[in-house]
């Protein structure tokens, strides 16, 4: 099996929250031969902040398993919202799942949905997920908040289109 690393930056926007919304997710990938990158993006017309950044992991790690299956990868997945990577590495995701998807205030975990297609996925591909400094000086997390915030605009503007 081919040995291929990948370098995941997402961000999710959201105008309202909840209201249109936009997510971004660029893949750098690098193997011994080669380089390449590629972007995946959406968005949806009513949605939360929190929910387009789970679903730009999700979408960046579908691409992967969908596209890329002939590989062993390392994958590392920079995220600067503290929602996602907080949860994955403290560990949370297990303890809800064994509490039956409630909080330790024995609440629903908001965007459950979305966390379970997010640990399928993870069991599988065994992400590392690092918090990046959102709105700062790395180039990558700039370009798919860039990326995040277009989406969510043209959400916007279906909006005005269709209510206008």
């Amino acid at each position: 099996m081919k040995n291929i690393t990948a370098k995941i930056y997402t961000d999710g926007a959201c105008a309202g929250n909840p209201g249109p919304g936009g997510w971004g997710a660029l893949i750098l990938l690098k193997s011994k031969t080669s380089k390449d990158k590629v972007t995946v993006k959406g968005g949806e017309k009513h949605t939360t902040n929190n929910r387009m950044e789970l679903i730009a992991v999700i979408e960046a790690l579908k691409f992967m398993n969908k596209n890329l299956k002939e590989y062993d990868y390392k994958i590392k997945i920079h995220s600067d919202s503290s929602y996602v990577v907080n949860s994955v590495n403290s560990g949370s995701l297990s303890k809800w799942a064994f509490n039956g998807w409630k909080t330790t205030r024995d609440t629903d975990v908001i965007n459950r949905d979305l966390w379970e297609k997010l640990i399928r996925l993870m069991d599988k591909m065994r992400p590392q997920f690092i918090k990046v400094t959102g709105h700062s000086t790395d180039k990558f997390n700039n370009y798919v908040d860039d990326i995040a915030v277009k989406e969510r605009i043209k959400y916007e503007k279906l909006l005005d289109t269709l209510w206008g």
